[in-house]
């Protein structure tokens, strides 16, 4: 379902035809691992690192699987056994060289960041994820939100924005236009 087997083939692939693309930089919106493994993390953040040593930028936000997350596991045959998965402020070190190290502001409450990606436009990178509510031993939040502190920091950089004469574009991982009740 996960594609446990194919995934690291996978990313070893993209990578390397983003390198032939000759793209400016490279927006991810999330879910950037299985279930938040740190051992994940850190070998998606050396992948995407060979992007960066190519003059790729990489911007990343977090999808609903890869902080706090209480399903980390590594499996040995059929059976799962439980593995760190990481915090808010681990995320965040990991991914330092894919955004959050180049960042103009940060929300204080969030993942969420503002990138300059040229002298024209800016990134707004949600995070649009629950994953504060995650217990251990409890079941995953998969569904997304903006709380009110978040939205207030979003009214902000956009004010920011316009103001300094910026275009905008959001990445985020979950809608944020609902599609169906």
């Amino acid at each position: 379902r996960k594609l446990l087997k194919e995934g690291g083939s996978l990313i070893r692939l993209v990578v390397n035809e983003i390198i032939r693309s000759n793209v400016d930089f490279v927006l991810v919106s999330g879910d950037l691992t299985k279930d938040g493994e740190l051992v994940n993390h850190l070998q998606v953040a050396d992948l995407l690192s060979q992007l960066t040593e190519k003059g790729i930028r990489v911007y990343v936000v977090p999808g609903n699987h890869d902080v706090n997350n209480p399903g980390a596991f590594r499996y040995e045959g059929e059976q799962a056994i439980p593995v760190p998965s990481v915090s808010h402020a681990e995320f965040s070190e990991i991914y330092q060289a894919h955004g959050y190290g180049d960042a103009l502001y940060k929300d204080a409450n969030s993942l969420s960041y503002v990138a300059a990606l040229d002298d024209s436009l800016w990134l707004l990178a949600l995070d649009t994820c629950r994953s504060e509510e995650n217990k251990p031993g409890g079941t995953e939040i998969v569904g997304g939100k903006l709380v009110e502190k978040q939205e207030k920091w979003i009214e902000e950089m956009l004010a920011k924005a316009r103001q300094e004469k910026k275009a905008v574009i959001v990445l985020a991982h979950h809608g944020i236009h609902e599609h169906f009740e």
